[in-house]
């Protein structure tokens, strides 16, 4: 936004696509807010959150935070950007998961190979929490994780007119330069976000019609065909 106000905003396109800078959003995460069904009166559930919070922040050094922000994970998300997809529902399977998903999360890194030795402790560091559940561990855990996706962009977009449609490029040219800046990267924001919206839609509509994640579903190779799609894909629908 600070670059907004000096007017740093690249020039109109002529087409939209992934490639446009400022064709993004991020969503921001945070372990405390996103996890489901607890109650923290429950040793058991008490339990359960400690570990993904230790899970959640084994990379928080890397992170530089305003007071506050301890803990949060900002992922960027565009069109046609699948390493974000798969990140972004790895940090909200963990979220979601419950204790067996949990521990066939841990299981599958182990698999993998996403663990370490700590230097400090006799035990073994799982993460980080976006890498570690890039793949779908159960169907409550994955219809859970896109609905908590859904909710996600469902309140950004609330965040945006719900009055009028797109404005459209031509629309804002009559505005002074920062304001007309300042509508085009909203714009641009606005579109990721109902882009988004449609693949967490489709993902759960063929969530619903799911009996198991076995033999013969073919959930994951669409949810990373959703993840690549671009707008018009799912205009074509």
């Amino acid at each position: 936004s600070t670059l907004l106000n000096y007017g740093f905003v690249p020039d109109e396109p002529k087409k939209w696509d992934s490639e446009v800078s400022f064709q993004f959003t991020v969503i921001s995460l945070e372990i405390g807010t996103l996890t489901l069904n607890t109650d923290m009166t429950k040793p058991a559930d008490r339990e359960l959150l400690d570990r993904k919070i230790d899970i959640w922040m084994i990379d928080e050094d890397q992170y530089v935070y305003d007071d506050g922000d301890v803990g949060e994970r900002r992922q960027i998300i565009g069109v046609g950007m699948a390493e974000s997809g798969h990140s972004l529902m790895s940090l909200l399977r963990v979220a979601v998961a419950d204790k067996v998903d949990l521990e066939n999360i841990l299981k599958a890194a182990e698999k993998s190979g996403d663990v370490g030795d700590s230097d400090e402790e006799e035990e073994e560091v799982y993460g980080p929490a976006y890498s570690i559940a890039r793949d779908p561990i159960s169907l409550k855990n994955e219809r859970e994780a896109v609905r908590l996706l859904l909710s996600k962009v469902e309140s950004l977009l609330e965040g945006f007119s719900t009055n009028s449609e797109l404005t459209g490029w031509k629309a804002v040219k009559d505005m002074n330069w920062n304001r007309s800046n300042a509508a085009k990267v909203l714009e641009g924001e606005k579109k990721v976000l109902l882009h988004w919206r449609n693949i967490a839609l489709q993902a759960y509509q063929i969530l619903r019609q799911e009996t198991s994640f076995g033999a013969g579903s073919d959930y994951q190779s669409v949810l990373a065909s959703l993840f690549e799609a671009k707008p018009n894909d799912f205009e074509k629908k």
